[in-house]
């Protein structure tokens, strides 16, 4: 049958989530983002993400990114 496509969660900790947003909307992945208060981040800075990076995820995954507050 049909194979999903999957694809590799890419590195996004540290980076901007606006950057992080548009890396995995150019690969149809959705996402959850979710706030934390982290003042040793910078404000913006994803933190967190699931699944981990080089995960093989199906493009029906949701990504979760934990975004600094």
């Amino acid at each position: 049958g049909p194979r999903e496509d999957a694809y590799v969660m890419p590195h996004l900790i540290g980076m901007n989530v606006a950057d992080a947003v548009r890396r995995l909307e150019s690969v149809n992945v959705k996402r959850k983002l979710l706030t934390l208060s982290a003042p040793q981040w910078p404000h913006g800075a994803v933190v967190d993400q699931t699944p981990t990076a080089g995960t093989r995820i199906p493009v029906s995954t949701t990504a979760e990114l934990t975004v600094a507050e």
